[in-house]
């Protein structure tokens, strides 16, 4: 029998101005180094994933996404408020987001696939 799993439907995206945000000061993610990168993505894709954040304005998710954008002067962001989250669930949320890139691995050859048709496109 499945799992029931608590799922909020719909999530309401809503959009703030960046200066509402404000980076949690104990974030443990060194990612200063990748912010280059982020704006490369941003402009590219366009800013396509939300922040999750409080309605104080803390970031839950979505740091290094807040760096970039301020480095590119983008005024204003989507945010998803995550009010319903007690403290220690935004804590282990945060763990999680940025852990779980580090629990799996690339299939090398179906990634050199996909690089081989960037090069070619």
């Amino acid at each position: 029998m499945p799992t029931e799993i608590p799922i909020e439907m719909p999530v309401q995206i809503v959009i703030w101005p960046i200066d509402k945000l404000v980076f949690y000061g104990r974030n443990p993610r060194k990612n200063d180094s990748a912010v280059d990168r982020m704006c490369g993505s941003i402009r590219e894709f366009g800013f396509k994933i939300p922040c999750l954040v409080r309605s104080d304005g803390e970031v839950i998710d979505g740091h290094l996404r807040l760096k970039a954008a301020r480095k590119l002067g983008i005024a204003e962001i989507p945010v998803i408020l995550c009010d319903e989250w007690t403290p220690a669930q935004v804590k282990a949320f945060r763990i999680m987001v940025n852990r779980s890139a580090t629990w799996t691995e690339w299939d090398e050859e179906l990634l050199a696939l996909e690089l081989r048709d960037l090069q070619i496109g």
